[in-house]
């Protein structure tokens, strides 16, 4: 059964004392980072920076403490700052004072509200929401292990996202739209709702689409342009609603000849958001049914 996502954090322990901590050398591994969001490089040398500049910090730290451990749910960036600053020469016996809301023996579902919470007014992308929700996510497990996508994306895999947006998309009866308009809430919401019979119609289209664009099993994604977002959503949508109005021999060998084997055409769509690709999907049907006698929709 799904959890539900909380905006609210309605029935949870939300009282947290402020305290303040010190950091050391000895104690900066201690710490355990919960709904662990992709590091951004640049952001922990940014920090590094203002560390060794003696600029401390001036938002709390937010932790949870259980089971005798900090489990730190929002301040990860600063956290391998730390880790970083004290691997210099010359920062072995600094003492960094940080300020904690601490909270006690919160759930991981209520660490992942409270994360929410604490968040609200920065805006989080919907890789991040998908990373902290993704044990509640029944078809997660399936997902990452039958098909090569991952939450952020690797050059030999796909972001998980990409690949549930062009399904869902391609599940919307009324005109291509590109993409969805929907907040990150939502966007797990669907997730969550995710059957086994749809990932088996995702796999199938996938496998497909893998045939027709990737005959050699490149593990490039990077490289591919039929697999960047535009493209693949524009694309994985007119498999998925043409496999089984067209014969398969007549819709792989139509879409080999006139979009797989045309680089240009694809490359030149690789611009991001739904209007592009709302651009993209009719470009490709253009092509498909020039002087077609079965016609792709």
């Amino acid at each position: 059964m799904k959890r539900a996502i909380t905006k609210e954090g309605k029935n949870m322990k939300t009282n947290y004392i402020v305290e303040k901590f010190i950091v050391t050398k000895s104690n900066v591994n201690g710490f355990v980072i919960v709904n662990k969001r992709n590091t951004r490089m640049a952001q922990v040398h940014k920090i590094l920076r203002a560390l060794n500049d003696d600029t401390h910090f001036e938002a709390p730290f937010v932790v949870n403490r259980r089971d005798k451990k900090i489990r730190v749910i929002d301040g990860h960036h600063r956290i391998e700052a730390m880790k970083k600053f004290y691997e210099m020469d010359g920062n072995e016996d600094e003492q960094i004072e940080i300020v904690m809301a601490t909270y006690k023996n919160l759930t991981d579902e209520e660490e992942r509200d409270m994360y929410t919470k604490w968040n609200i007014a920065i805006r989080q992308n919907t890789h991040d929401f998908i990373n902290s929700y993704k044990e509640t996510i029944p078809m997660f497990e399936r997902l990452t292990s039958e098909l090569p996508c991952t939450i952020y994306g690797t050059k030999t895999k796909i972001r998980i996202k990409n690949l549930t947006e062009a399904w869902f998309v391609s599940q919307i009866s009324t005109s291509f739209q590109g993409g969805v308009s929907w907040t990150n809430y939502v966007f797990v919401e669907n997730m969550q709702n995710l059957t086994d019979a749809d990932i088996d119609e995702i796999k199938d289209t996938f496998s497909i689409m893998w045939e027709i664009f990737n005959p050699y099993s490149y593990t490039d994604f990077v490289g591919m342009s039929p697999f960047k977002t535009t493209p693949f959503i524009a694309i994985f949508s007119i498999i998925q609603r043409n496999k089984k109005r067209l014969s398969l021999d007549y819709m792989k060998k139509r879409m080999k000849t006139k979009l797989a084997s045309r680089s240009q055409l694809l490359s030149s769509y690789n611009q991001g958001g739904r209007k592009a690709c709302q651009l993209a999907h009719e470009k490709f049907l253009s092509e498909l049914n020039e002087d077609a006698l079965k016609k792709f929709i």
